[in-house]
């Protein structure tokens, strides 16, 4: 969930070989390594699953086939987004109510969403009951806010006793509305608005944190 949210590197490395003769006998050895990167986002996707068994034991096969759309610019070193909460603890218990600490280097908007242990994801902010919410550069902002009528809890699914979960926070200079569908389609639905803004034109953060009875 967090890779798809985060979107596709691949790095690619090269060696460049040299020979050379010393006493008669001829040494290999790399003169420079060169590396080159892409990065994409995932808009498309289809997962085939396949069943099987081998000497009764069940395996299961797994095939992804994806669209990915490249992005293009570079991301501003000025501009930078933080999270933290105001006890540094990143293990909760049921029911814990959850308050993050949000400083970006410049002002803009903050959209906040919240990423379940089963991949769902849910907008936080904003929403109805966070409108709009702009973070000054430079000021702590906390979320949820005092008067925003809404709290963060940890609550792990039925059944489990320990579950990791993610708040991924996008900072953009400009408000750019996002609207996530319920069930799947959620990732590619964010990967399609973050590929609207410039990619200099936001930065983003995850809070990764554990749940436990």
């Amino acid at each position: 969930a967090v890779a798809l949210a985060a979107g596709v590197h691949v790095t690619a490395q090269q060696l460049r070989l040299r020979s050379e003769e010393m006493d008669g006998t001829v040494r290999d050895g790399f003169s420079s390594l060169v590396e080159t990167s892409a990065a994409g986002r995932i808009v498309q996707e289809q997962v085939t699953y396949r069943t099987r068994l081998e000497n009764e034991v069940p395996f299961y096969d797994v095939a992804l086939a994806a669209g990915v759309e490249i992005e293009e610019g570079a991301r501003d070193p000025g501009f930078t987004l933080d999270l933290a909460t105001e006890t540094g603890v990143r293990t909760l218990r049921d029911g814990e109510p959850l308050t993050l600490e949000v400083t970006a280097s410049r002002r803009c908007y903050l959209t906040l969403i919240h990423i379940g242990s089963d991949g769902a994801l849910e907008l936080l902010v904003p929403s109805s009951l966070a409108p709009e919410m702009a973070v000054e550069a430079g000021r702590k902002l906390r979320v949820p806010t005092r008067a925003s009528g809404f709290l963060i809890r940890a609550r792990p699914s039925q059944g489990q006793e320990r579950e990791r979960e993610g708040l991924l926070a996008v900072a953009t200079l400009d408000p750019v509305p996002l609207t996530l569908p319920s069930g799947e389609g959620g990732f590619i639905a964010l990967n399609r608005w973050l590929l609207r803004i410039p990619i200099a034109r936001r930065a983003q953060a995850l809070w990764e944190y554990e749940i436990s009875r």
